[in-house]
């Protein structure tokens, strides 16, 4: 497994819930787990960001309960 697809193994099997978390929590998880340095580390915080993103877009699809909260960071698939 390359590294890019073992952080977010690691990640998503780390986050049971990942569509209760808001794009901050998670990227936060991200730092905490080491897989950002900090939010600076620009390219993995964002890759973070992306990989929430379809998370959330998943959890849609699947009927999942995704909270107002959480969906205010994507408005546009709230819709």
């Amino acid at each position: 497994m390359n590294g890019n697809k073992k952080w977010r193994h690691d990640l998503e099997l780390s986050v049971t819930t990942p569509w209760l978390l808001t794009q901050l929590e998670y990227c936060d998880l991200a730092v905490s787990m080491g897989v950002c340095i900090n939010r600076r580390d620009r390219t993995k915080y964002r890759k973070a960001q992306r990989e929430h993103r379809q998370l959330i877009s998943r959890a849609i699809k699947e009927g999942k309960p995704v909270s107002a909260k959480v969906l205010a960071d994507y408005p546009d698939l709230a819709s």
